[in-house]
């Protein structure tokens, strides 16, 4: 009887330990969205330069210095969140994406490129549950799904009366949220 109630125990508490949930950053679409949104305003007033307003590092990610792999007059600021560096990154041959290596699936990284040509905020992640919160997050503000015409591995959520649109590239090995005017 004794060793019945021990194994048990020991399956419960061993069920306790591997069922533990990674943690997440507090990375919310309204607040990417309202971002991004002021931002392009900014670049429509010609006063992108005087635009510093950042919310990650509110949502709990920290600012990656990659100095090593972007350029001097690169307009991208990158900040994670649970990730390391790759030092086996090819900025010549691999993505972007691949110079971070996730520390578990609650990991992410946001690329935020801040120049008049290419404003779009980007977010690369693994976890499938940060994809079901953001696309949740998204169908609760009125944005409608719809499959890419031009590639299979994009989702496009839209709505009618925003500039605002976001695109969801779906890898096997991971998610690439793009924040984007329209």
């Amino acid at each position: 009887m004794k060793r019945t109630l021990l194994i048990g125990v020991f399956l419960v508490v061993a069920g306790m330990a591997l069922g533990q949930p990674y943690q997440e950053a507090l990375v919310h679409m309204r607040g990417l969205l309202q971002y991004q949104l002021q931002k392009q305003r900014a670049i429509e007033k010609g006063k992108l330069t005087s635009f510093h307003v950042q919310p990650f590092r509110n949502m709990g990610l920290e600012r990656i210095p990659a100095r090593k792999v972007l350029d001097d007059g690169d307009p991208r600021h990158i900040w994670g969140f649970q990730v390391k560096g790759n030092g086996e990154y090819d900025k010549a041959t691999q993505p972007l994406h691949q110079l971070f290596v996730h520390r578990h699936w609650g990991s992410i990284v946001a690329v935020d490129h801040f120049s008049a040509d290419d404003s779009i905020c980007e977010l690369y992640f693994w976890g499938k549950k940060y994809y079901r919160r953001f696309s949740t997050e998204l169908r609760r503000m009125g944005f409608a799904i719809r499959q890419s015409s031009s590639q299979q591995n994009v989702l496009e959520f839209r709505r009618e009366e925003t500039t605002i649109g976001v695109d969801v590239i779906i890898w096997p090995e991971i998610y690439i949220l793009q924040i984007k005017s329209l």
